[in-house]
């Protein structure tokens, strides 16, 4: 089981094999196991912690409830803004009385300070408290509502399983036991009205400090010190890490090298800078070491595939320190067979070496020019990798292209690609600039296939390309919808109920097709999540934009997971269409003036300007 969460004392959340399911049912203690709604008698059987990770359950993971609120909250309650400004200073601990305490326990005797571990690792103890006035000293102004409680439990569980898969990527194993007292325990009663006795409202007013932090890692990553600095967990509450901050909570105790990227040289073939059939490459990998330091690096390429030998195969690298990375200091090389099919994926592997280590990392190559481009316009988080996995798994090769690196793919780049995937993730200011609608207006005008997913651009840019090329008539923003159910019939989402998970924060829209494109998921408000355009017949274009992040979708049992999502949405996307432009007869201009002419109810008015024989702008209904 991973990706748990603990209610104790009798409710465990978390991902189980249908074929474990019929073991753990005879272990002692085990009562029920369910993968739908929780049962009333269930329920009302639960203590109120208990309740709320029953209720957390069916928020997030119930399939057969998209479009219902979750029991014992209404609708409205449901759909509250999330709660601001709950962040207060904590108070110092008591720490004799707290020694004291674990004095008493005999397995801990004599006492050691290895009591309380600030390793971020095994099973980890988190205590909510909702402090509620109950207005024997100050007026009970503020009141937790049932809502406003669960929600916070839903969104602590949350942030607590994202930890969980960020430890597995450090091979580490975390379980978080959540404990919470509501606002109806007596132990959680105040005469006092907490929020208007706050002396200050906590929040992150920027790093100040560099030097050594926990487990003797730097703070290398501070805007103090370094003007570079990346996103973090630790900086802003970005929902990524950067390189020290694993070091920090206790997950570098080795060394952690794997494959970061590469890149290919191929000027005695084409010079596209792609493998292509019949060409014999060079090739540069950089490494990333995400442990403790390393020394001594070297590594060999090597493959399974039979349209690809290897000619140069070792590389030696620099010497790493944590977060470094590295580039082989000579490049490997392979040779491409002529009879390899373009669009296959190579993948290799890279046995890396080092003082006291070594460790494979495998990766992926596509041969030729790729079916897919991947516009990574994350800020520098890592959400690209969603989006590989998915591909990867339905056999559709894609080149990614770092928006915040090399800028706006131009027109020139993506008209090659038979279809462009374009995320934002979590960027929540210029999720989408002028050039980049521009951009992207103009790869659909010339007959592409745009799969845009985004939960944040309506509210930032609600004007003439997505009403105009996006084809959303109406948005309501940040609806934080949970489930996303298929539409009967839809060629992308029939039979099809999603789980959401979020890896950072929730502020999924509501949005309202136009009468030319046609939803493809409704969501736990009962409204479109997304769309797709055209709604029936062909069109100068594809599209499907999700107002919602497809990395969101969780990877549940077929086909409820990204990679089925992926193949539908690329199988719709990619399906061929007759599609044929009206004819343009020339009306008036004569070369002197600037006219128009409406020719068709499709595209209403071409512009002609002196000097031109063609026309150089068009407006669409």
């Amino acid at each position: 089981m991973h990706d748990c969460a603990d209610f104790p004392p009798r409710v465990l959340t978390g991902w189980i094999p249908a074929n474990a399911e019929e073991r753990l049912l005879r272990e002692p203690g085990v009562e029920s196991i369910f993968r739908t709604e929780i049962p009333l008698e269930v329920l009302n059987f639960a203590d109120a912690p208990e309740k709320a990770g029953l209720n957390f359950f069916d928020s997030f993971l119930a399939r057969e409830r998209y479009g219902v609120a979750p029991k014992n909250i209404s609708e409205e309650e449901t759909n509250s803004r999330p709660i601001l400004d709950d962040a207060r200073p904590h108070p110092e601990p008591d720490w004799p009385a707290i020694r004291k305490n674990l004095e008493k326990m005999p397995s801990l005797s004599p006492l050691s300070e290895q009591c309380n571990s600030d390793d971020m690792m095994g099973t980890v103890a988190v205590t909510l408290f909702f402090v509620e006035s109950d207005g024997t000293r100050d007026p009970n102004t503020y009141s937790w509502s049932t809502a406003a409680y669960q929600q916070t439990v839903n969104r602590a569980a949350q942030g607590l399983n994202w930890w969980v898969g960020q430890a597995s990527n450090y091979g580490r194993a975390l379980t978080f036991m959540i404990i919470n007292y509501p606002p109806t325990d007596s132990r959680c009663q105040t005469g006092y009205e907490p929020i208007i006795h706050a002396s200050w409202e906590a929040g992150y007013g920027g790093c100040t400090s560099c030097g050594l932090c926990s487990h003797g890692v730097e703070i290398r990553n501070c805007e103090y010190c370094n003007h570079q600095s990346v996103n973090c967990m630790m900086k802003n509450n970005s929902w990524t890490l950067c390189a020290y901050t694993p070091g920090h909570v206790g997950w570098l105790s080795t060394p952690l090298a794997k494959y970061y990227r590469h890149s290919i040289a191929d000027s005695s073939g084409n010079n596209n800078g792609m493998a292509d059939p019949g060409e014999t490459v060079s090739m540069s990998v950089v490494i990333k070491n995400y442990g403790t330091a390393i020394s001594s690096v070297a590594a060999t390429l090597s493959t399974a595939d039979s349209a690809i030998v290897v000619q140069s195969s070792y590389a030696q690298f620099s010497n790493l320190n944590t977060g470094e990375t590295g580039t082989s200091l000579t490049p490997y090389s392979f040779h491409v067979a002529d009879w390899a099919l373009k669009g296959r994926i190579a993948s290799f592997d890279l046995h890396i070496t080092a003082a006291g280590y070594e460790t494979t990392s495998t990766f992926q190559i596509g041969i030729g020019f790729p079916t897919v481009l991947l516009v990574d316009d994350d800020s520098g988080a890592s959400y690209e990798i969603f989006y590989q996995d998915a591909l990867s798994a339905v056999g559709i090769p894609a080149r990614v292209w770092n928006r915040k690196a090399a800028g706006t793919p131009p027109f020139s780049e993506m008209r090659w690609y038979k279809a462009v995937i374009w995320f934002t993730s979590y960027d929540v200011s210029f999720t989408l600039d002028g050039n980049d609608e521009r951009a992207q207006e103009q790869y659909l005008n010339n007959g592409g296939s745009l799969l845009l997913s985004s939960q944040d651009y309506l509210a930032e840019r609600f004007e003439y390309f997505a009403a105009n090329c996006l084809h959303v008539s109406a948005v309501e923003f940040d609806t934080w919808s949970f489930l996303e159910g298929g539409i009967d019939g839809d060629p992308i989402s029939d039979g099809l109920s999603l789980s959401m998970s979020y890896p950072f924060p929730n502020y999924s829209d509501d949005i309202t097709p136009d009468s030319k494109s046609a939803p493809v998921f409704i969501n736990s408000r009962g409204h479109p999540g997304a769309l797709r355009f055209p709604a029936t017949g062909t069109a100068p274009y594809k599209l499907v934009f999700l107002a919602f992040p497809f990395e969101a979708i969780s990877n549940g049992t077929y086909p409820n997971n990204r990679t089925e999502v992926m193949k539908r949405i690329m199988s719709w996307l990619l399906q061929a269409q007759d599609f044929q432009p009206p004819a343009l007869s020339v009306l008036s201009p004569d070369g002197g003036e600037v006219g128009a002419s409406v020719v068709s109810r499709k595209f209403v008015v071409y512009v002609f300007a002196p000097g031109h024989d063609t026309f150089i702008g068009a407006s669409r209904p």
